[in-house]
């Protein structure tokens, strides 16, 4: 059994999520997905996402696991909570994981990079701009293409970033 651990069930975790699971489905793979995701479904998630009308104010990690789970053979698990640094070691990530990092800020994303790195599991890093250009990077043992990976940051690199943010090129989010 694969599993894979989407944090984060925005825009870009839930249609991971969702996609992912129809692909698996299709291809008879055995799936099992993991959604963790502390806020709830609002009525303007609706127009964005795969939520349906019935979802607004459930858990959005709950909401997701529910599409993800109409396809056949997928076991799929919403988990509400937020991930911190006294939290994340409860992940059960094994030989067969990968990690997904979705979220929309640079201290969760560098948490997720070191416990990646620590579990020595693979992480993706997703991310998107304001206009809509998209990122993926990803880490794993002494592969890393994640941009603002704790290991490659520099203070140049800061200060670029921090400048780029403050011309407001760079989203909050955006890698």
């Amino acid at each position: 059994m694969y599993n894979i651990h989407i944090v984060g069930a925005g825009s870009l975790g839930a249609g991971l999520a969702i996609e992912t699971a129809r692909r698996a489905g299709a291809l008879k793979m055995p799936l099992e997905i993991f959604i963790y995701d502390d806020d709830e479904v609002e009525e303007r998630n609706v127009f964005s996402q795969d939520f349906s009308p019935n979802h607004i104010g459930k858990k959005k990690a709950e909401a997701v696991a529910d599409i993800c789970s109409c396809f056949t053979g997928i076991t799929a698990r919403g988990v509400d909570t937020r991930l911190t640094k006294e939290n994340i070691r409860e992940l059960e990530l094994g030989p067969s994981s990968v990690l997904v990092d979705a979220v929309d800020n640079i201290p969760s994303r560098h948490l997720l990079w070191q416990h990646g790195f620590i579990a020595n599991v693979p992480v993706l890093h997703l991310g998107m701009s304001q206009n809509g250009d998209g990122y993926v990077g990803w880490n794993f043992g002494k592969h890393d293409t994640f941009n603002l990976s704790p290991a490659l940051l520099t203070p140049a690199k800061l200060k670029e970033l921090s400048e780029r943010k403050e011309e407001k090129k760079l989203a909050p989010c955006v890698l």
